[in-house]
């Protein structure tokens, strides 16, 4: 799963696990007409997604595909721009050194870190990406896999807007990760990816 193509060859691909992974806070949202290279810069996810201090990704498996979803504003909403295969996370190997810590002030709270390859993003702005909105408005319980296997036991949440609260990630459901990848080709097609050349000085 590690060598899991790209392009629309990945979009029929079905990894193990599929993430959408959060950047930004309810009171940190970004403008929807931020650009997607910003978003990258500020996150650094085209190699690491970075959770809180204390939560750490034990569920993200070698070989996940990991959706870039930011916070946003003008109306809420989380906005998928891209995506990238994860590495399982290790302690001490994967969380934030002093160095680290003194180059980007924020990992001091954001520590732990979950490490991707063969990334993807869009071009353009954060506003031409993917709504989790509209994925749950779509397939409601089955948009994530809590919610479907809520739904199929009779018992517990199935809304799936209970599901996303304060987490750093929501484990999509096969059905929402197929929904997912479908659109993010569209955006591909429509927008463009950012290059190797955008990304070449993104810390």
């Amino acid at each position: 799963m590690d060598n899991l193509p790209t392009g629309e060859e990945r979009s029929s691909a079905r990894a193990a696990q599929s993430f959408v992974k959060f950047f930004g806070s309810n009171v940190d949202r970004a403008a929807r007409i931020g650009t997607t290279l910003s978003a990258v810069q500020k996150a650094g996810n085209h190699k690491v997604c970075a959770y809180p201090i204390g939560k750490r990704p034990r569920q993200v498996q070698d070989g996940a595909l990991i959706f870039m979803g930011r916070l946003v504003e003008g109306p809420n909403d989380v906005m998928i721009y891209g995506r990238a295969i994860a590495k399982h996370y290790e302690v001490g190997a994967d969380d934030a050194t002093e160095a680290d810590i003194r180059a980007q002030y924020w990992r001091r709270k954001f520590s732990h870190y979950i490490r991707v390859h063969s990334p993807e993003f869009m071009g353009g702005t954060l506003a031409q990406g993917v709504s989790l909105n509209e994925l749950m408005d779509v397939l409601g319980v089955e948009a994530f896999e809590s919610t479907r296997r809520n739904w199929e036991a009779g018992r517990g949440n199935t809304d799936p807007r209970r599901s996303i609260g304060p987490q750093p990630a929501v484990l999509l459901s096969a059905q929402g990760s197929a929904w997912m990848n479908a659109q993010l080709e569209e955006r591909f097609r429509n927008h463009g990816k950012l290059s190797p050349a955008d990304l070449a000085d993104v810390r």
